[in-house]
């Protein structure tokens, strides 16, 4: 309700590559169970070994969930761009189901490969409508906008580094998949997505915070900077929590 369009499971923040395949399974599970709508749920299924990307694409889609996050192959580096092309076709060849929506995921420095764009193009065109878009983390804003150019409207590019969304907001970006809770900025889109009134300073404010070291912890520095740029999303989240409390609901 505040701006939140779903949730990733097991990216770069939440640490994936240390979970087990039953694990990330029972988790995905659990957040259904729970009440999260799977059409909600973007699972990251990156692995490094395919047949566990496998596994866990196969049970993303059973369980109806939105789509999901891929990596390109990694940890080898120097993987060429037909080895990429290769190990996304090998997967979704097997997952065979028009249901598979993919996200693919740039993120250069940490995986140690990235998506060409010539790639994502190739991808794409062997893949209509299963290949959706590509979070870019490469946290370049002259990179994220070369992929815009070269990419939308056909696909989305998402960016992973929030002071970027008002550049991407102005060539018809809608959002970012990103590690700041998306209910902060959620209130504070449209116009001011598109110009960086609000959601750029938010952001870099909010970073400083989770850089310095501070031990305030995510919601106490949430908390701090939204008195300053939304004292009114503030209270209601202040309300919203008094009331979860009374019926027993913790956040």
């Amino acid at each position: 309700d505040a701006g939140c369009g779903g949730v990733t499971p097991f990216g770069t923040t939440g640490e994936g590559m240390a979970f087990s395949v039953d694990e990330r399974r029972a988790a995905v599970d659990a957040l259904v169970a729970g009440g999260v709508p799977a059409g909600r749920i973007l699972v990251s299924t990156s692995c490094a070994a395919l047949p566990d990307a496998l596994a866990l694409t196969r049970h993303a889609v059973s369980i109806g969930a939105w789509g999901c996050l891929l990596l390109p192959p990694f940890f080898m580096k120097g993987v060429p761009d037909d080895g990429i092309v290769d190990a996304y076709r090998w997967l979704i060849d097997r997952v065979a189901d028009p249901r598979l929506k993919i996200m693919l995921y740039h993120i250069p420095q940490v995986a140690g490969v990235g998506l060409p764009v010539a790639v994502v193009q190739r991808l794409a065109a062997l893949y209509p409508g299963t290949i959706v878009g590509i979070k870019d983390s490469q946290c370049d804003l002259a990179h994220s906008l070369a992929l815009a150019d070269a990419l939308m409207p056909g696909l989305t590019v998402h960016v992973g580094n929030e002071p970027d969304l008002p550049a991407l907001g102005r060539r018809g970006e809608r959002g970012d998949l990103g590690f700041k809770p998306a209910g902060v900025t959620g209130d504070l889109r449209g116009d001011e997505l598109r110009h960086g009134h609000g959601p750029t300073r938010l952001n870099r404010r909010l970073g400083r915070h989770f850089t310095r070291g501070a031990d305030l912890g995510a919601e106490r520095a949430i908390e701090i900077e939204l008195k300053r740029f939304a004292p009114g999303l503030s209270r209601h989240r202040r309300k919203q929590r008094r009331s979860k409390g009374r019926s027993g609901q913790h956040t």
